[in-house]
């Protein structure tokens, strides 16, 4: 769990497999109905988080969820509350509509809706390292390990002392959560999964639109789900 760049304003002009970040940064805006005072809003691909943001320091985040005013609190409450602490208490959004769409699969009264964050300093951001896939199945390793010794809430904790202050902190999708997703969709993704942490109170973040994902589930994927939801 050591491993992480604290950083926010570095770009790169490449960004995922090659692929130039204002590309990126498209394919993510296209897919946003954005609220009337929002339709201007400009953000830009940051290689360090893994999440678009505007120049002032705003982060485009998305959350699937029930239809409603304000983000809910599946994160915190709704769900399994011990996995939910896994990373620390936070509302836990995504970088992109696909990185959330498995949670609007077998819930289909679910929207995917946008937010923004206010303007964050680079103090107010903790971005893990984003992990290759090898990585990546080693850090799911260790960490369950952790689970199973310490406990998720032991775990938790550490995260929490990690980030300090951090409003937003970015890491890496589950191994499970993404390698799954890769594997029960019926599309590739441009764009690699990453999660943000938001740790700020609720109120702050900003609704701005709504939006779609190409992330479609497998049929076969989807009857299992509910097989194994009954």
């Amino acid at each position: 769990m050591g491993r992480y760049v604290r950083s926010q304003k570095k770009f790169t002009k490449l960004g995922y497999h090659g692929i130039t970040k204002t590309s990126m940064s498209e394919e993510i805006l296209r897919k946003i109905q954005f609220h009337d005072d929002h339709k201007e809003r400009s953000f830009e691909y940051d290689s360090a988080s893994g999440f678009l943001r505007d120049e002032m320091g705003s982060y485009l985040l998305f959350r699937a969820e029930a239809p409603g005013d304000v983000p809910s609190l599946r994160s915190l409450g709704d769900l399994d509350a011990d996995k939910t602490l896994s990373y620390g208490k936070a509302l836990y959004t995504g970088n992109t509509p696909e990185s959330v769409a498995p949670y609007t699969w077998t819930r289909p009264d679910n929207v995917i809706n946008a937010y923004i964050t206010p303007e964050l300093n680079e103090e107010h951001i903790f971005n893990h390292a984003q992990l290759s896939r090898i990585d990546a199945a080693k850090e799911f390793y260790s960490m369950s390990k952790q689970r199973k010794e310490l406990g998720w809430h032991a775990v938790s904790r550490s995260f929490d002392q990690a980030h300090g202050d951090a409003l937003l902190a970015t890491i890496d999708a589950g191994f499970d959560i993404s390698a799954g997703q890769t594997l029960l969709s019926s599309t590739n993704h441009t764009i690699k999964p990453r999660w943000g942490l938001w740790r700020g109170e609720l109120d702050e973040l900003t609704r701005v639109g709504s939006a779609y994902a190409d992330s479609q589930p497998y049929r076969w994927a989807v009857k299992l789900a509910r097989k194994q939801s009954k």
